[in-house]
């Protein structure tokens, strides 16, 4: 609670700070560290720095988390050892892992591709393979042999194809919406 609490306040004081202060100078920050700049009004050089090295460390943990994700997400699948218990040599795959996907997504940001047009692609191509990923598990909810007195009952079938039709009709609609919508621009 502290944190979406701490998170919701900041949020709303850097848009504030857009606000009062870009706003008025017709500075649009567009760019991370032109957030920063709004520190620097008050407190100066001081300020613009302690702003810089807090989105230096937001960024990093967040690129961290990611590639941590990421590797964990291939330690479970391929049944890799992985966990936090175990020293990188414990789990070479998994280091390996983490690693390779830092270095792509540093790759990825040195090609000058827009990062956040990669992330809009690639939810898009995440909605039109969405069907194929839930039909096993409908299938697999309606299998008595393997759910046992957990199998999906009338009702929960009912749902379940109502969502399946729910989706199908996004997966179907979302890059034909992309192409004439020419990704949310206009």
């Amino acid at each position: 609670m502290i944190g979406y609490g701490l998170g919701g306040f900041l949020s709303f004081a850097l848009m504030i700070t857009a606000g009062a202060l870009f706003l008025p100078l017709g500075i649009e920050p567009e760019l991370i560290g032109t957030v920063a700049l709004g520190a620097q009004v008050p407190l100066g050089q001081i300020g613009l720095l302690l702003a810089l090295v807090g989105i230096l460390f937001a960024v990093g943990g967040a690129a961290i988390d990611t590639c941590f994700s990421g590797a964990y997400n291939f330690a479970q699948f391929f049944g890799w050892e992985w966990g936090k218990h175990r020293r990188p040599s414990g789990a070479p795959r998994f280091t390996l892992a983490w690693i390779v996907l830092l270095v792509l997504a540093l790759v990825v940001i040195m090609s000058g591709i827009d990062p956040v047009l990669l992330t809009e692609y690639a939810v898009i191509f995440s909605v039109v393979a969405l069907p194929l990923t839930y039909i096993p598990i409908l299938l697999v909810a309606n299998d008595r042999a393997y759910m046992g007195r957990y199998v999906n009952g009338k009702l929960a079938n009912a749902f379940g194809l109502l969502y399946l039709l729910v989706i199908m009709v996004v997966a179907l609609s979302a890059i034909p919406l992309m192409i004439l919508t020419n990704q949310g621009q206009g």
